[in-house]
Protein backbone atom coordinates (compact mmCIF):
# COMPACT_ATOMS: atom_id res chain seq x y z
CA UNK A 1 0.00 0.00 0.00
CA UNK A 2 2.82 2.38 0.95
CA UNK A 3 4.54 1.59 -2.35
CA UNK A 4 1.36 2.44 -4.25
CA UNK A 5 1.03 5.74 -2.37
CA UNK A 6 4.66 6.63 -3.12
CA UNK A 7 4.15 5.79 -6.78
CA UNK A 8 1.01 7.91 -6.79
CA UNK A 9 2.86 10.85 -5.23
CA UNK A 10 5.68 10.52 -7.74
CA UNK A 11 3.18 10.47 -10.61
CA UNK A 12 1.39 13.51 -9.15
CA UNK A 13 4.66 15.41 -8.82
CA UNK A 14 5.56 14.56 -12.44
CA UNK A 15 2.16 15.82 -13.64
CA UNK A 16 2.46 18.99 -11.56
CA UNK A 17 5.98 19.53 -12.89
CA UNK A 18 4.81 19.22 -16.49
CA UNK A 19 1.93 21.60 -15.78
CA UNK A 20 4.28 24.12 -14.12
CA UNK A 21 6.69 24.08 -17.05
CA UNK A 22 3.83 24.44 -19.53
CA UNK A 23 2.25 27.29 -17.56
CA UNK A 24 5.58 29.00 -17.07
CA UNK A 25 6.20 29.26 -20.79
CA UNK A 26 2.70 30.04 -22.02
CA UNK A 27 0.91 32.10 -19.37
CA UNK A 28 1.45 35.53 -17.86
CA UNK A 29 3.81 35.71 -14.90
CA UNK A 30 2.09 38.19 -12.61
CA UNK A 31 5.04 39.19 -10.47
CA UNK A 32 4.87 42.36 -8.41
CA UNK A 33 6.80 44.66 -10.71
CA UNK A 34 7.60 47.22 -8.01
CA UNK A 35 9.66 44.66 -6.11
CA UNK A 36 12.20 44.35 -8.89
CA UNK A 37 14.96 46.40 -10.39
CA UNK A 38 15.37 46.76 -14.18
CA UNK A 39 17.27 43.47 -14.43
CA UNK A 40 14.44 41.35 -13.01
CA UNK A 41 11.43 39.68 -14.56
CA UNK A 42 8.37 41.88 -15.04
CA UNK A 43 5.24 40.17 -16.28
CA UNK A 44 4.95 37.50 -18.95
CA UNK A 45 7.05 35.25 -21.17
CA UNK A 46 8.58 36.54 -24.39
CA UNK A 47 11.23 34.83 -26.45
CA UNK A 48 13.51 36.71 -24.04
CA UNK A 49 12.89 36.96 -20.31
CA UNK A 50 10.70 40.08 -19.95
CA UNK A 51 12.98 42.23 -17.86
CA UNK A 52 13.16 45.95 -18.44
CA UNK A 53 16.77 45.52 -19.51
CA UNK A 54 15.78 42.93 -22.13
CA UNK A 55 12.94 45.19 -23.28
CA UNK A 56 15.57 47.84 -24.00
CA UNK A 57 18.28 45.63 -25.51
CA UNK A 58 16.44 42.70 -27.13
CA UNK A 59 12.67 43.19 -27.44
CA UNK A 60 12.19 46.83 -28.54
CA UNK A 61 13.19 48.16 -31.92
CA UNK A 62 12.37 51.76 -30.95
CA UNK A 63 11.89 53.68 -27.71
CA UNK A 64 10.47 57.20 -27.82
CA UNK A 65 8.80 59.76 -25.61
CA UNK A 66 5.62 61.23 -27.01
CA UNK A 67 2.11 62.53 -26.57
CA UNK A 68 -1.08 60.78 -27.70
CA UNK A 69 -3.04 62.86 -30.23
CA UNK A 70 -5.87 60.50 -31.17
CA UNK A 71 -7.45 57.35 -29.77
CA UNK A 72 -9.06 54.75 -32.10
CA UNK A 73 -12.81 54.33 -31.94
CA UNK A 74 -12.60 50.57 -32.46
CA UNK A 75 -11.43 48.26 -29.65
CA UNK A 76 -8.10 47.71 -31.41
CA UNK A 77 -6.78 50.31 -33.79
CA UNK A 78 -4.31 53.06 -34.58
CA UNK A 79 -3.21 55.73 -32.12
CA UNK A 80 -1.60 58.86 -33.51
CA UNK A 81 1.41 59.93 -31.43
CA UNK A 82 3.56 63.05 -31.60
CA UNK A 83 7.19 62.13 -30.92
CA UNK A 84 8.96 64.57 -28.62
CA UNK A 85 12.18 62.65 -27.93
CA UNK A 86 14.03 59.68 -29.44
CA UNK A 87 15.77 57.43 -26.94
CA UNK A 88 16.39 54.28 -28.93
CA UNK A 89 15.30 54.70 -32.50
CA UNK A 90 15.69 56.16 -35.94
CA UNK A 91 12.19 57.66 -35.99
CA UNK A 92 12.38 60.62 -38.35
CA UNK A 93 8.67 61.44 -38.45
CA UNK A 94 7.10 63.88 -36.00
CA UNK A 95 3.92 61.79 -36.02
CA UNK A 96 3.87 57.98 -35.75
CA UNK A 97 1.09 55.39 -35.57
CA UNK A 98 0.70 52.82 -32.80
CA UNK A 99 -1.49 49.73 -33.19
CA UNK A 100 -2.95 48.66 -29.84
CA UNK A 101 -6.10 48.19 -27.76
CA UNK A 102 -7.89 51.51 -27.32
CA UNK A 103 -7.70 51.48 -23.49
CA UNK A 104 -3.92 51.40 -23.39
CA UNK A 105 -3.25 55.14 -23.67
CA UNK A 106 -5.10 58.37 -22.90
CA UNK A 107 -5.42 61.34 -25.22
CA UNK A 108 -3.12 64.33 -24.59
CA UNK A 109 -0.98 62.42 -22.08
CA UNK A 110 2.76 61.76 -22.30
CA UNK A 111 4.33 58.32 -22.33
CA UNK A 112 7.57 56.45 -22.63
CA UNK A 113 6.80 54.12 -25.55
CA UNK A 114 8.66 50.82 -25.98
CA UNK A 115 7.89 49.71 -29.52
CA UNK A 116 8.31 47.21 -32.30
CA UNK A 117 8.31 48.65 -35.81
CA UNK A 118 6.09 47.07 -38.44
CA UNK A 119 6.81 47.77 -42.10
CA UNK A 120 4.81 46.26 -44.92
CA UNK A 121 4.21 47.24 -48.53
CA UNK A 122 0.48 46.52 -48.15
CA UNK A 123 0.00 49.18 -45.46
CA UNK A 124 -0.17 52.88 -46.42
CA UNK A 125 2.41 53.75 -43.74
CA UNK A 126 4.69 52.14 -41.18
CA UNK A 127 3.31 51.60 -37.70
CA UNK A 128 4.50 50.43 -34.30
CA UNK A 129 3.23 47.88 -31.81
CA UNK A 130 3.83 48.86 -28.16
CA UNK A 131 5.02 46.37 -25.56
CA UNK A 132 1.84 46.35 -23.50
CA UNK A 133 3.62 45.16 -20.35
CA UNK A 134 5.97 48.14 -20.54
CA UNK A 135 3.65 51.15 -20.74
CA UNK A 136 4.99 54.09 -18.72
CA UNK A 137 3.20 57.39 -18.14
CA UNK A 138 5.51 60.38 -17.90
CA UNK A 139 5.24 63.33 -15.54
CA UNK A 140 8.16 65.43 -16.75
CA UNK A 141 7.40 68.31 -14.39
CA UNK A 142 7.79 66.05 -11.35
CA UNK A 143 10.46 63.90 -13.02
CA UNK A 144 8.44 60.71 -12.43
CA UNK A 145 7.31 57.65 -14.37
CA UNK A 146 4.64 55.09 -13.53
CA UNK A 147 3.83 51.74 -15.10
CA UNK A 148 0.37 50.74 -16.33
CA UNK A 149 -0.62 47.67 -14.34
CA UNK A 150 -4.27 47.36 -15.38
CA UNK A 151 -5.38 48.95 -18.70
CA UNK A 152 -9.12 48.45 -18.18
CA UNK A 153 -8.97 50.29 -14.83
CA UNK A 154 -6.15 52.62 -15.89
CA UNK A 155 -4.31 51.64 -12.72
CA UNK A 156 -0.69 52.78 -12.51
CA UNK A 157 1.96 51.70 -10.02
CA UNK A 158 5.46 52.80 -9.06
CA UNK A 159 7.61 50.57 -11.29
CA UNK A 160 10.93 50.00 -9.57
CA UNK A 161 12.04 49.17 -6.06
CA UNK A 162 15.20 51.19 -6.54
CA UNK A 163 13.84 54.70 -6.27
CA UNK A 164 16.29 56.31 -8.68
CA UNK A 165 14.83 54.33 -11.61
CA UNK A 166 11.42 55.87 -10.99
CA UNK A 167 12.90 59.16 -12.11
CA UNK A 168 12.16 60.10 -15.73
CA UNK A 169 15.65 61.55 -16.05
CA UNK A 170 17.36 58.46 -14.64
CA UNK A 171 15.40 55.93 -16.68
CA UNK A 172 16.27 57.86 -19.85
CA UNK A 173 19.95 57.69 -18.88
CA UNK A 174 19.58 53.95 -18.27
CA UNK A 175 18.07 53.43 -21.73
CA UNK A 176 20.65 55.59 -23.51
CA UNK A 177 23.51 53.77 -21.75
CA UNK A 178 22.22 50.49 -23.18
CA UNK A 179 21.64 51.82 -26.69
CA UNK A 180 24.79 50.25 -28.15
CA UNK A 181 23.69 46.82 -26.85
CA UNK A 182 20.32 46.82 -28.59
CA UNK A 183 20.33 43.91 -31.05
CA UNK A 184 17.66 45.51 -33.27
CA UNK A 185 19.06 49.02 -33.53
CA UNK A 186 21.09 48.74 -36.70
CA UNK A 187 19.06 46.07 -38.48
CA UNK A 188 17.40 47.00 -41.76
CA UNK A 189 15.28 43.88 -42.23
CA UNK A 190 12.09 45.87 -41.63
CA UNK A 191 12.86 48.37 -44.36
CA UNK A 192 10.74 48.24 -47.51
CA UNK A 193 10.83 49.84 -50.94
CA UNK A 194 8.33 52.68 -51.09
CA UNK A 195 8.33 53.08 -54.89
CA UNK A 196 10.43 51.80 -57.78
CA UNK A 197 12.51 54.31 -59.75
CA UNK A 198 10.82 53.30 -63.00
CA UNK A 199 8.92 50.45 -64.67
CA UNK A 200 12.11 48.60 -65.58
CA UNK A 201 13.27 48.68 -61.97
CA UNK A 202 9.89 47.40 -60.78
CA UNK A 203 9.91 44.53 -63.28
CA UNK A 204 13.45 43.60 -62.29
CA UNK A 205 12.83 43.55 -58.53
CA UNK A 206 9.60 41.54 -58.74
CA UNK A 207 9.81 37.78 -58.20
CA UNK A 208 6.33 37.33 -59.65
CA UNK A 209 4.26 39.41 -62.05
CA UNK A 210 0.64 38.34 -62.50
CA UNK A 211 -2.58 39.50 -64.04
CA UNK A 212 -5.31 38.71 -61.52
CA UNK A 213 -8.96 39.32 -60.79
CA UNK A 214 -10.22 39.33 -57.18
CA UNK A 215 -12.77 36.61 -56.42
CA UNK A 216 -13.49 37.73 -52.84
CA UNK A 217 -12.39 40.67 -50.71
CA UNK A 218 -12.50 40.75 -46.90
CA UNK A 219 -11.12 43.61 -44.77
CA UNK A 220 -8.74 42.62 -42.01
CA UNK A 221 -9.30 43.51 -38.35
CA UNK A 222 -7.99 47.07 -38.66
CA UNK A 223 -9.72 47.74 -42.02
CA UNK A 224 -6.43 48.91 -43.54
CA UNK A 225 -5.81 45.99 -45.88
CA UNK A 226 -7.92 43.51 -47.82
CA UNK A 227 -7.62 39.73 -47.63
CA UNK A 228 -8.05 38.95 -51.30
CA UNK A 229 -8.77 35.59 -52.86
CA UNK A 230 -7.97 35.86 -56.55
CA UNK A 231 -8.05 34.13 -59.92
CA UNK A 232 -4.75 34.13 -61.81
CA UNK A 233 -5.48 35.16 -65.41
CA UNK A 234 -1.93 35.35 -66.78
CA UNK A 235 1.63 34.96 -65.52
CA UNK A 236 4.41 37.20 -66.84
CA UNK A 237 7.17 36.29 -64.38
CA UNK A 238 7.73 33.56 -61.79
CA UNK A 239 5.29 30.87 -60.76
CA UNK A 240 3.18 30.88 -57.61
CA UNK A 241 2.71 27.30 -56.49
CA UNK A 242 -0.17 27.34 -54.01
CA UNK A 243 -0.81 31.01 -53.24
CA UNK A 244 -4.32 32.13 -54.14
CA UNK A 245 -4.75 34.69 -51.37
CA UNK A 246 -2.96 38.05 -51.17
CA UNK A 247 -3.03 40.92 -48.72
CA UNK A 248 -3.74 44.02 -50.81
CA UNK A 249 -4.44 47.69 -50.05
CA UNK A 250 -7.96 49.02 -49.69
CA UNK A 251 -9.67 50.30 -52.83
CA UNK A 252 -9.48 47.18 -54.98
CA UNK A 253 -12.70 45.97 -56.62
CA UNK A 254 -14.12 42.60 -57.59
CA UNK A 255 -15.05 43.64 -61.11
CA UNK A 256 -11.57 44.87 -62.11
CA UNK A 257 -8.43 43.14 -63.32
CA UNK A 258 -5.08 44.04 -61.77
CA UNK A 259 -1.45 43.69 -62.71
CA UNK A 260 0.46 42.86 -59.50
CA UNK A 261 4.20 42.88 -58.85
CA UNK A 262 5.14 40.57 -55.98
CA UNK A 263 8.21 39.48 -54.03
CA UNK A 264 9.05 36.65 -51.66
CA UNK A 265 9.32 38.10 -48.17
CA UNK A 266 9.84 36.11 -44.97
CA UNK A 267 8.18 32.91 -46.15
CA UNK A 268 5.27 34.79 -47.69
CA UNK A 269 4.47 36.72 -50.86
CA UNK A 270 3.74 40.44 -50.79
CA UNK A 271 3.70 43.52 -52.99
CA UNK A 272 7.16 44.51 -54.24
CA UNK A 273 6.69 48.19 -53.32
CA UNK A 274 4.25 50.21 -51.22
CA UNK A 275 3.28 52.39 -54.17
CA UNK A 276 2.94 51.29 -57.79
CA UNK A 277 2.91 47.50 -57.43
CA UNK A 278 -0.77 46.99 -58.12
CA UNK A 279 -2.11 48.49 -61.35
CA UNK A 280 -5.79 48.52 -62.24
CA UNK A 281 -6.87 47.83 -65.82
CA UNK A 282 -8.39 51.33 -65.70
CA UNK A 283 -5.02 52.90 -64.94
CA UNK A 284 -3.26 54.60 -67.86
CA UNK A 285 -0.07 52.64 -67.05
CA UNK A 286 -1.82 49.28 -67.40
CA UNK A 287 -1.73 48.90 -71.19
CA UNK A 288 1.84 50.17 -71.44
CA UNK A 289 3.09 47.71 -68.81
CA UNK A 290 1.25 44.80 -70.42
CA UNK A 291 2.97 45.63 -73.72
CA UNK A 292 6.40 45.75 -72.05
CA UNK A 293 5.81 42.42 -70.31
CA UNK A 294 4.56 40.76 -73.49
CA UNK A 295 7.68 41.57 -75.52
Amino acid sequence: MKKLVNQGLILLLIILGIYYLSYRHTSPIFNEFNYFNPENIVTRSYFWEPTFKNAVTKISTHIVVGSVLDIPEESIGMFRVEVTENLLSDVKEDIIYLYATNNLFRKNEDYLFMLNKMSSTVYPHDFYVPLEEFVFSVDAARDRIKRLENPSQQKYIVPFQEEKYNSFTEIKKYIKNLKSKNINLYKNDTEIVIQAKNDEDLIKMADYILLIQPASITPNSNNMIMITRFVELETFKGKLEDTRILLLPTGIKLDEKYLVFLIDHRESVTLATRHGSIISEKDERFKELIEKLSQ
